[in-house]
């Protein structure tokens, strides 16, 4: 079952969403400052209340819904800056993107291993993943009151592996978001006691792992400057034994 994109509006909506939507965006604020003026910011997936207040600092920004969740108009002075595409077949060229967020897409993508090398693929040589995605460990993978419920859950040891598979080396790790989901009202009264309380003790079951990650670029194999040819040792000159 997917969590598309009209659940998602409703959901951030809620008293649940908004705490949810203030944690998270303290959480993506440090990683986004440490971008330039002049960058080129990629969203991928819905990520609008987090970076509502802060794309137009980048000099360039794209929103992309992937096909299976929907898509919404998305505008500024400058015109749509939101589109439909397949995640596993991004329409732009190779290293282009400086920083690409990935939210309420990686868990639900039906091939992981090509939505990586797409994203791979776009960034540039210094360019940077931020993806946010629900904790195995965590309660609010466990209940569908969320839309971090649904999809693939993942482990910090398996997202780790994972990324490093796809050439990607992980900078950071950042847990967030500690209390439980519930959309009880009595409960939103003791919301953040509980989320102070909470995260003091083991970030293993936190709800989201958000993961700083960037692009490993191989180093090229240099030319020898030895001829090979003349180095090698003809049979004939072997000594008998």
């Amino acid at each position: 079952m997917l969590f598309n994109l009209k659940k998602l509006v409703a959901f951030y909506d809620t008293r649940l969403g908004r705490f949810a939507k203030k944690q998270i965006r303290q959480a993506l604020k440090p990683h986004l400052d440490q971008f330039s003026k002049s960058s080129y910011i990629l969203s991928l997936g819905y990520s609008i209340p987090f970076i509502k207040k802060t794309y137009k600092k980048f000099n360039r920004f794209s929103l992309f819904f992937p096909a299976t969740q929907g898509c919404f108009t998305f505008s500024d002075e400058t015109g749509n800056l939101s589109a439909l595409v397949y995640e596993s077949q991004l329409p732009l060229p190779d290293a282009i993107v400086d920083g690409l967020i990935c939210m309420h897409c990686f868990e639900h993508t039906q091939d992981t291993h090509q939505l990586l090398r797409e994203i791979w693929r776009v960034l540039n040589g210094s360019g940077k993943l931020l993806l946010i995605i629900p904790n195995r460990r965590g309660l609010w993978a466990r209940f569908d009151n969320n839309p971090f419920g649904f999809g693939t859950s993942y482990s910090k040891r398996q997202i780790k592996h994972l990324l490093e598979d796809h050439n990607f080396i992980i900078e950071s790790i950042t847990p967030t978001i500690y209390a439980p989901p519930s959309h009880s009202n009595w409960y939103h009264s003791f919301l953040y006691p509980i989320e102070k309380i909470l995260s003091k003790f083991s970030t293993h079951f936190c709800g989201i792992y958000m993961i700083h990650a960037k692009k490993q670029i191989f180093q090229p194999i240099l030319k020898s400057k030895y001829n090979i040819k003349e180095s090698l040792i003809k049979t004939k000159d072997l000594p008998t034994v």
